[in-house]
């Protein structure tokens, strides 16, 4: 790995900031991932964006969840959910195949070092990943990068990045500031066809 590995897409987009008063972080997190993979290739205008938030609250209205979302946040069933169906939506408004896939959907004791690596890997290849942070944060955000000391965000709170040393999965026996529960793990692409 390079000393500094990015997708694309930094470059090209900014991240969408959720209000000071709602806990969307969820749904700005599945915007977040569709722009940032989407840029390199064919970059969101902002009207395709008002579109995929109409998209987003419009779902979780319909399943009774968006009252829910905006007082407690999301669970991690329903933030998998509510990416695979906004990447489905993307596709039709913009003619990009995307694909949704939960990088760890069983609950499986896996090292940070192995997770780490899962990682690097889906940035090399042009994914986002979208993620839910516990113990500090409570927040779901986008990961977008990483270095040698660096875990890179695309966020919608304003987060850059956090030290590597300070990630870590959650149920480890580790107390880790910033942990993940490998469920939350969802990697968006674009499918190149």
């Amino acid at each position: 790995m390079t000393n500094r590995n990015m997708l694309e897409g930094v470059a090209l987009c900014s991240p969408y900031a959720q209000g000071d008063l709602d806990n969307l972080c969820g749904l700005y997190a599945a915007i977040n991932a569709i722009c940032l993979v989407s840029a390199p290739i064919r970059p969101l205008r902002h009207s395709h964006i008002e579109v995929l938030m109409a998209v987003g609250v419009g779902y979780l209205q319909r399943r009774k969840w968006l009252s829910d979302a905006l007082i407690r946040g999301m669970t991690l069933e329903r933030q998998r959910d509510l990416t695979e169906h906004m990447a489905e939506e993307a596709g039709r408004t913009t003619g990009l195949k995307l694909s949704t896939v939960q990088l760890f959907p069983k609950k499986p004791k896996v090292a940070k070092d192995i997770v780490i690596n899962v990682i690097g890997k889906s940035v090399e290849n042009g994914s986002a990943l979208v993620v839910c942070f516990e113990n500090t944060l409570w927040h779901y955000t986008v990961l977008s990068g990483l270095s040698l000391d660096r875990i890179y965000l695309f966020d919608s709170v304003g987060l850059h990045w956090i030290k590597r040393r300070s990630f870590g999965i959650c149920g480890m026996g580790v107390q880790a500031r910033h942990c993940v529960p490998l469920a939350s793990l969802i990697e968006v692409r674009v499918i190149l066809t």
